[in-house]
């Protein structure tokens, strides 16, 4: 009854379908706004919490990328409800293309991307990594017991973790082309660009983490010899602080353009 009182009134069809479009956008998002301002005013003092310079501008750069990606779902439950006459055909269609984007979509693309690129398993890393281990410390012991002095164990130790440390270059090398990968066959999915965009922008991409775990491996190669010296001669040793560095905002959002020019 409304919808035929509103065309009765001389209202045209692109302005009823704009007005419930805006309507129904706006109820849709302001519950998530008011729930974020919520958070924004209980973060500190409850959970501790302090945004500093750069995180503001990754939360708004975020909550813009959510507004959008909600707005590009509500058009398209929008559009199929105006394909379809019966409410219940549009609830089946409209949960159809939802199940489709959201989850078959991004899950074809991560299998799809295991079978072009290859991960070595966990196990197989975890047991190259004890390998290494038992090597380098068999080797320690056997140069004791031929009687060579010196610091010996320090020597296979650092040795160790040298080798360590190139077998987590490799497997950080083959997780960040298996995410490239997946990403870009993900990204025909809405809910497949905006997760890949998300975790860029709040910096918890699998590149961040290898960046994360880079910047841990240089502080221990860096405080390793004081650590020796530490127990050598048991002098406390004051460590410097550990700081790791992440792609700034401007560098995300350059990234993030220029994947929407290739996709263009």
């Amino acid at each position: 009854g409304t919808l035929k009182l509103m065309v009765s009134s001389g209202a045209s069809r692109g302005a009823i379908a704009v007005g419930k479009w805006l309507g129904g956008w706006l109820a849709f998002l302001t519950p998530i706004a008011l729930a974020t301002a919520l958070w924004l005013v209980l973060v500190r003092p409850v959970f501790g919490v302090a945004l500093r310079g750069d995180d503001w501008g990754r939360l708004l750069a975020y909550l813009a990328l959510a507004a959008v990606y909600l707005s590009v779902c509500f058009t398209v439950a929008v559009a199929i409800s105006a394909l379809f006459h019966r409410a219940g055909t549009a609830l089946v269609a409209a949960l159809f293309t939802w199940v489709v984007v959201v989850f078959v979509i991004p899950s074809f693309g991560v299998l799809a991307a295991r079978q072009v690129v290859h991960v070595k398993p966990l196990a197989l890393v975890s047991a190259e990594r004890n390998r290494i281990f038992g090597s380098e410390m068999m080797k320690g012991f056997e140069e004791r017991r031929a009687g060579r002095t010196g610091p010996v164990f320090q020597e296979h130790w650092g040795e160790m973790h040298r080798q360590r440390d190139l077998l987590s270059d490799r497997v950080a090398g083959e997780l960040g082309m298996l995410a490239r990968t997946s990403a870009l066959l993900v990204r025909v999915s809405p809910a497949g660009a905006f997760d890949g965009l998300a975790t860029r922008i709040l910096s918890t991409s699998v590149a961040d983490e290898s960046r994360l775990k880079r910047d841990v491996r240089r502080y221990k190669n860096a405080i390793l010899p004081e650590v020796f010296q530490q127990r050598s001669d048991g002098a406390e040793v004051e460590y410097p602080t550990f700081t790791a560095s992440r792609a700034s905002l401007g560098e995300v959002l350059a990234s993030g353009r220029a994947d929407l020019a290739g996709d263009w």
